[in-house]
Order: C-alpha cells, then structure tokens, then sequence
C-alpha cells in the first residue's frame, strides 16, 4: 500500500467510516486541485506564447483559491497518512512514561494549533462574508467572493482535527497516528 492510499485503522466501524470518508476526501481535493493547477498553467503557457493571448486571471486564481485549497482542504488527509513532520529519533530514546507524556504534549499542541487556525480563517471568512469582499470590476481577477476561499482553513482545520480526535485513542495508547 503506497501513502496515497494509506490510512490508519480506526477503533470502531462508525469511526472508520467517518475517518476514511474525510481522509479521502482530503485527498482528492488536493488531487483536484494540483490537476487544476498544472492545467491551468499549461493552458496558459500555451495561450501566451503560441497564440498571444494570456488568461490574465489564473495567477490569481491559483494563489487565491487553488494552493489554498490544496493545503488547507488537504491538511486532513495530509494527518491521517502521517505525511506530517515526526521526530521519533529523540522520541523512541524517551523511557516509557516520558513517551506517554510527549504523545499526551503533542496532543494538545496539535489541537491548540488546530483549534487556533480554525478560530483565525472563521474571523477572516466572516468579515469578508460581512464585507461582501470581491475583486473590482475589468480586474486581473475573478469576481468570487473572497469568503469562498477563506472558508478553506477553518473547513480544513475543522475535519483535521476531527481526524485527530479519531486517531487520540490509538496514538495515546502508543500507536502510529
């Protein structure tokens, strides 16, 4: 099994669908949006150099909603097949009840940092929801509200920490996570 469709066993059956669903789908919105990326660029490449004519937007619409959505929408997935960073060389040193420990530190560092990303992109999607941001008129830009976009990092931190909260019991007790 590769680490694209690798993903750690839940305790129970309910918990295994609810973390597989959200795994998966993680996983193909990043999938989705690397393709759109790369046709994206293609696509202008090509429109610029072979028929001068740029798109004009993709630049923006890659930096505004499409790496976003990779990394935000995708940070679940990113969890669940463990391709976050790891330090088990000081870690497997520690006795016992010090490794207890860490998992129980980190722990709360992950849900405190989660916790706090999703408080921040839910203040920055609701005044931009209550603004009513959007590009201007005849700009470089698409008109899509930019409450569209924020709402990628307090959805991604969202289902990331509930990925986190199924993988608890196992990672506490002293499995991978």
């Amino acid at each position: 099994m590769n680490a694209i469709e690798q993903t750690p066993e839940a305790e129970s059956k309910g918990d295994h669908t609810v973390h597989g669903a959200i795994a998966s789908t993680s996983k193909w919105c990043a999938i989705i949006g690397l393709a759109l990326i790369t046709v994206l660029m293609l696509a202008e490449v090509v429109l610029r150099y072979f028929a001068g004519s740029p798109l004009g937007w993709n630049v923006s619409f890659i930096e505004k909603v499409l790496l976003p959505g990779i990394v935000f929408l995708g940070m679940p997935w990113g969890f669940a097949v463990s391709a976050h960073v790891a330090a088990d060389m000081v870690y497997m040193k520690l006795p016992g009840k010090m490794q207890s420990a860490a998992r129980w530190l980190s722990l709360i560092i992950v849900l405190t940092g989660v916790a706090a990303l999703f408080i921040g992109g839910l203040v920055s999607m609701l005044e931009a929801l209550r603004h009513g941001d959007i590009p201007p008129p005849l700009s470089s830009q698409l008109p899509i509200y930019s409450w569209i976009w924020r709402a990628f990092l307090p959805l991604g931190s969202f289902f990331t920490a509930v990925i986190v909260l199924l993988e608890s019991r196992t990672f506490l007790k002293g499995g991978a996570a």
